[in-house]
Order: structure tokens, then sequence, then C-alpha cells
């Protein structure tokens, strides 16, 4: 633990995203490294290259988005065709990044993700916790750098496929990431992984925070809270800072943890990486997300098919007007002939068109997504939509109709996301 110095100072939420940032570029780097992967920058833009049973390269922003990171986009592309990725994420740590890096992202094939929710906690302001070993004694949880790889394993440290690398990461030097593991009967049943950078900005991450399903035995959530407050005083932090997901952050928050905004990720799959996106198709989506209404009738002229044809990322060109908040562009396809869309209008704010365009053309309310099978109703369940809901349900959406990729309904799904005024309203809804 020597050579460790960490941030003490009094720190504004901005201070601390900076800080979460780095530490989280850092995670990244060192999981790339120790899995004999590629870690490296470019014009601003971290990547790294994962290479596993599967081949994953990341990249990732921490400044406002430029020209020079467009122009590294297709650099990147390159390296990952060249590396035959299976996966490309592409990191933002601020969602206000969304314009206009989505636009050239979702241009080029990328989908829209999900938004990591940074969150800090001044160690300082909790309650003083108690020892590490009374807290090891009532939760079973236990440092430990050496791992037996398990088949079926959820968790990364005893992961066949990722076991090795986490024992990699623990045994570099000067330390800077540790394995806490939770024991129950002799068996892990979860684990907590620290990594710590240090210097002005020096803050300890928490990452691949896992409970194996079965095992979330009540009781058991804030002794582990306290372990982690607890090892991170022993080391000297001040703050301790991760990326919540959504189900967790309310348990965050009441254990002292305070929101610092959240970042947006967009993610490419390998059969749209293999096959580049002609350089009309990406000049037409750009256009879309710039507003460019100019460009957008300088590619329709050359190609009147266009405004109906899907872009790489399968969006229609009115979805990703809507998607890149482009109301300009959204009036200009639907004045040159792009099919009316309910989601769309109701993104865009036009929320009357959308229940006109509904009571015009009734057989939309049920339209379902070609890939997934997602129906409106779907959809609304996901953004946590109340209005759009109760909108589709006056319409006379069906509540049985069921998604192809998981084959849940509406309900399962509202259920799942724990989404309570939905819930209420699909049980109110007639059959």
């Amino acid at each position: 633990m020597t050579g460790l110095v960490f941030m003490t100072r009094e720190a504004p939420d901005e201070e601390l995203l900076v800080a979460t940032a780095a530490n989280h570029i850092d995670w990244m780097k060192r999981l790339a490294r120790c899995s004999g992967g590629t870690a490296a920058e470019d014009r601003g833009v971290h990547w790294t290259c994962v290479s596993r049973a599967a081949t994953e390269v990341t990249a990732a922003i921490v400044e406002p988005p430029g020209p020079a990171v467009r122009e590294q986009l297709d650099s990147l592309l390159t390296v990952s065709r060249d590396r035959c990725a299976d996966r490309v994420g592409y990191w933002a740590f601020a969602e206000s990044y969304r314009q206009p890096l989505g636009g050239w992202l979702g241009a080029r094939g990328f989908r829209l993700g999900g938004k990591p929710h940074w969150m800090a906690v001044d160690l300082r302001s909790v309650p003083e916790p108690p020892s590490e070993a009374e807290l090891a004694a009532q939760t079973g949880i236990a440092v430990t750098d050496h791992f037996t790889p398990l088949p079926g394993s959820g968790l990364p440290c005893f992961h066949p496929d990722t076991v090795a690398v986490r024992a990699a990461m623990a045994a570099q030097r000067p330390r800077r990431v540790w394995h806490a593991i939770q024991w129950q009967d002799g068996t892990p049943i979860g684990q907590q992984s620290w990594c710590a950078t240090s210097g002005p900005l020096g803050v300890c991450g928490l990452h691949d925070l896992v409970i194996v399903p079965g095992s979330r035995v009540a009781g058991f959530g804030f002794a582990r809270v306290q372990w982690l407050f607890r090892f991170g005083l022993d080391l000297g932090c001040r703050y301790l800072v991760t990326n919540a997901a959504q189900e967790a952050s309310g348990l965050y928050r009441m254990v002292g943890f305070r929101s610092l905004g959240f970042g947006q990720t967009w993610w490419l799959r390998s059969d749209v990486l293999r096959d580049p996106v002609p350089p009309g198709k990406v000049e037409f989506a750009e256009a879309i997300a710039a507003g460019d209404t100019a460009s957008l009738g300088a590619v329709t002229r050359r190609d009147a098919g266009a405004v109906n044809s899907p872009l790489a990322n399968r969006m229609s060109p009115l979805e990703f007007a809507a998607a890149t908040g482009c109301p300009d562009s959204a009036r200009w396809l639907i004045g040159n002939g792009a099919r009316p869309e309910v989601i769309p209008y109701w993104e865009l704010g036009w929320r009357q068109d959308a229940r006109d365009l509904l009571a015009r053309h009734p057989e939309l309310v049920n339209q379902r997504r070609p890939r997934s099978g997602k129906a409106p109703l779907h959809l609304a369940v996901e953004r946590d939509d109340l209005e759009l809901t109760e909108t589709l349900l006056a319409a006379g959406a069906d509540t049985s109709v069921k998604d192809d990729q998981f084959g849940g309904t509406p309900l399962d799904w509202a259920q799942e996301f724990r989404r309570l005024r939905i819930i209420a309203a699909l049980k109110r809804a007639p059959a």
C-alpha cells in the first residue's frame, strides 16, 4: 500500500467526476494489459483491446468531443476489424457529449447503450464503521489474491475466462487492485474489486460488484457496505467512487453516496463491424444528426429511397432524428416521404401529433420492431414513461404481446425494471 496518495481536500462534484473518469480509465487499461491486450490513447480517445474468449475493443472520452474524435473513430474501427473484435464499446463520461458524438457513432452502426451513473461518497462523512475483522466475521468477506476457476461462475474472479486476468491485476506492483471475496459455507458468493488511483486526483474506485443471485441473503447488504467503507478508510482513502447499477443507486444514496451525473455508452456488434458502412450512408446519417437539410437533399436526389431505408444502426432515419434530438431533420424527412412513427413523434415532444397519428392509424399501436419484436408498450416501459404507457393503452395497445428476445410482455418488463406506476397502469388495463 506504500506510495498511495489520495485526494484529501474538499472536492466539488466536477472535480470528483474528473477523478472518477481517471479511475475508470485506469481500470480499463489494467484489464486490457493483464489480458494480454492493448491500451493506448489517440487524439483524446482512450481505447483498449481486451483479449479473452471474445475480443472487445472499448473507447472512452473524458472531454467534450471535437473534430479529432470524429477523425479517430474511423481509425478505431479499422483497428477493431484488424483484431476481429467481437464487440466495440464507446463510453462518454458526460451525458452532454451525446451531441455530436451520438451522430458520428450512430452513422457508423453503433446502437445507444446504457447510462453509467457516477456516484461518490466522502468517507469522512459516514459514521465510523466497525473494524475489518468484525465486519469480516459478519459478512464472510476477505481480500483474496489466488483463485480457482469455477465453471459457470458469475464472479469474474472465478470464471474460467477471467480468473487469470483478475489474479494478474492483483499481482501488479506497486499494488493498485484488490479483490474482496464474500464466502458462504466455503463457496464464493460475491466479489467487490477495488482500483486505487494515486496523486492529486487519487480515489478508490469500486468495480465488479457482483453477488450470485441465489445468494442475495437479506441482511448482508448494510454490513457489506460498511466493509467497503472500512477498507477504504484503512487504505487512507477519502473518496470512494463507482458506476452504480440502476437498481442499486437507491441503496447507494441511503448509505451516503451522492450522484455526480450520468455518462452514455454505445455498442457496435461484430456483424456490423465486419461490413463497413458505405460513405453515402454515413453522410446521410451524419446530416440527420446535424440537422443539415441541404446535405439530406443532396443524398436523396441520388437515392430517393433513403428516407425510409434503415441506417447502419438499424434505426429508421426518422427514429435517428428523434434519438439525436433533431426536429428540423425530422420535419424534413416527413415532408420528403418518411413514414410517420409514433415513438419518434413522442421523443421529439410532438405528443398531440403522436395521439393524432394513433387515431388515424390504430394499427401502429402494436407495431413491433423488426429485430427485437418490441412493441411500443415495451418501449414505454423501457423509458419509464407513464404518460406514453397510458396513451398507448387508451389507443388499444395489446398488453399480451411478447418481445422476441426475452419473450416478455410489457407487464413482465415493468416488473423486471420495477416500474411501479406502470405496473399499476398495465394491471388496470383491459385484457
